[in-house]
């Protein structure tokens, strides 16, 4: 893949856990656009950020690059 080919996008992740709390919470913004959401688990992150990649071509997506 050449930079002329490239689409990238750039997300920021916090994950964290109260004191005494049970489960993590994060929270995730797209970077380019400033959205954010807070996420209560890994089903909702992972919506998030495919809902804002959609528009890439399935070549392009984070699960092919991780097989």
């Amino acid at each position: 893949m050449t930079k002329a080919t490239a689409q990238r996008e750039a997300f920021i992740v916090r994950i964290w856990r109260e004191a005494e709390a049970p489960t993590w919470q994060g929270w995730v913004q797209h970077v380019r656009t400033q959205e954010a959401r807070c996420v209560r688990n890994l089903d909702e992150l992972v919506a998030f950020i495919e809902g804002r990649i959609a528009a890439l071509p399935p070549s392009h997506t984070i699960h092919s690059h991780l097989k």
